[in-house]
Parts: structure tokens; sequence; C-alpha cells
């Protein structure tokens, strides 16, 4: 199965049927609380539009989250129920 630039695999090493296509870079990814949330450069994921953050529920569908800072997430992390992210946005 073909994925561009963000995919998941089972424990056996098998791609997983999740297929979000961001249409950009893809530089961090944190799961919390059966949350997936991905950050990097892309405007585009799963079908909609995300200003490079998005964030997957435990059934790998697209929330509603969308905080869009203005340019490039490099990093995150989660800890106590927040989500801390970092990169050269300035909003």
């Amino acid at each position: 199965m073909i994925r561009n630039r963000l995919a998941a695999f089972d424990a056996t090493g098998t791609v997983t049927d999740w297929n979000p296509s961001p249409n950009g870079l893809v530089w961090t990814i944190v799961v919390d609380n059966g949350t997936t949330y991905v950050g990097g450069s892309f405007s585009q994921i799963g079908g909609e539009a995300r200003g490079r953050l998005a964030s997957f529920d435990s059934n790998s569908a697209l929330t509603d989250w969308n905080p869009s800072p203005n340019t490039s997430v490099r990093s995150m992390v989660s800890s106590e129920g927040i989500l801390y992210i970092g990169g050269d946005f300035f909003n």
C-alpha cells in the first residue's frame, strides 16, 4: 500500500488502512490518551484543510481540533494533559 508522508503499522509490521495523506512534511507525532497529534508543514490532511497541526481520534478519524499556527511545527510533547508545541511559528 502506498502512503504519503504518514503511515501506521500494526504489531506484525503490516501497514494499516489509516491513510491521512498530508500534502506537506510531517515532523512530529504524539499519541496521548488515544488521540494522535501530528505536526509539520502541511496545509491539508485527511482530506481537509489543517494548518500544520491535526489530530485523529482513537478510530483514526480527523478531529475538529485546528489551532493553525502560521508556519511549521517541528516538535511536540504531551505532559499532564497539556500538549507543548515547538516550531518556526510566531502566532
